[in-house]
């Protein structure tokens, strides 16, 4: 099953909201709440796209970012960081992991869309 978008994020109902928007839009959307099955999962569907939470439990957005970017079949997809927090150094410190781009909850539909069409 070719999946477009893989969101990582363990608040259900952000995830269900972002979730149906992007659907919405006209993309295919992998969910998944609990992040500790984040790289098998996603090595298994191979997103166009991953939307990654910073703060989760078991291990955080982060931690996940470094993992994904150092994973030979998921270091190449794009990753938008997406945070509860808007603090200089949480958007710095993505970046340098490696996302494309950094959003504050709640993110912006239109924004968050726009940014992934550039991307995917």
């Amino acid at each position: 099953m070719a999946v477009d978008i893989c969101i990582i994020d363990d608040n259900k109902e952000f995830l269900n909201v972002i979730t149906e928007y992007i659907e919405l839009n006209g993309y295919s959307v992998c969910s998944i709440e609990n992040p500790l099955h984040a790289i098998e999962k996603n090595i298994e569907i191979k997103p166009k796209l991953i939307i990654l939470d910073v703060m989760m439990p078991g291990i955080d957005g982060f931690t996940l970012l470094k993992q994904f970017k150092g994973h030979p079949a998921l270091k190449d997809i794009p990753v938008i960081v997406i945070s509860g927090k808007m603090f200089p150094p949480e958007k710095k410190q993505a970046m340098t992991l490696g996302a494309v781009a950094f959003f504050s909850k709640p993110a912006k539909g239109q924004e968050l869309i726009e940014e992934i069409k550039k991307h995917i």
